[in-house]
């Protein structure tokens, strides 16, 4: 069971319904500014590498209270946003399946992602995954100039700032309860990702 709070990511190992083993690890800043998909899937990813010599080589089931990252792992990769594509090519090694289960349900996780251990999660997997990410807004705009600039008006942007913001707190559950000028984003929301003050949906500008 893996959980992803605003600040730390919470994961516990279970085995006929009985919890083996615990662990949490805090945000770094760079990863807090994940849309909230990001960050569940960044759990997975935590939960998988702490407890991989308990789980390697065996089919597992990863518990989630995130329902969209059912779909998010059916799509193919090459329809998913830079960080999303390089989080699910290192978790390839790992033979496991995502189930949905409400968050009442995985409240050791949820706790554990909410008072996390001080230690940073700033693994290598991390640094590699925010490389490709840069490699990929570099190949976009090239330009470091017109990289700023594009960041800049990102930032004087309202709407985009309040995208942002969703994006952070993570989206609803219907559109509905989305802002007015947030809505229209809707349909690509598990395809936007932000890095270096720029906000993508998967390999175009937003």
């Amino acid at each position: 069971s893996v959980d992803a709070s605003p600040v730390g990511l919470g994961a516990v190992l279970v085995q006929d319904g009985q919890p083996v083993a615990f662990s949490s690890t805090t945000l770094t800043p760079t990863q807090r500014r994940y849309c909230q998909i990001e960050k569940e899937l960044l759990a997975i990813q935590f939960g998988l590498l702490r407890f991989r010599q308990y789980v390697y080589g065996q089919r597992v089931i990863v518990e989630s209270d995130h329902k969209p990252l059912v779909g998010l792992l059916d799509k193919p990769i090459a329809a998913c946003s830079p960080r999303i594509q390089r989080m699910r090519l290192q978790l390839q090694r790992f033979d496991f399946q995502v189930v949905y289960k409400p968050g009442k349900e995985l409240f050791i996780a949820d706790t554990l992602s909410r008072a996390p251990s001080p230690r940073l999660y700033d693994d290598d997997a991390t640094a590699d995954c925010e490389e490709q990410v840069h490699h990929v807004l570099a190949s976009i705009v090239p330009a470091e100039s017109t990289r700023r600039r594009y960041a800049d008006a990102t930032s004087r942007d309202p709407t985009l700032q309040l995208l942002q913001s969703v994006m952070e707190a993570g989206w609803p559950e219907h559109r509905r309860n989305c802002p007015d000028s947030v809505k229209p984003f809707w349909p690509v929301r598990h395809n936007l990702t932000a890095v270096g003050g720029v906000l993508l949906v998967g390999t175009r500008l937003v």
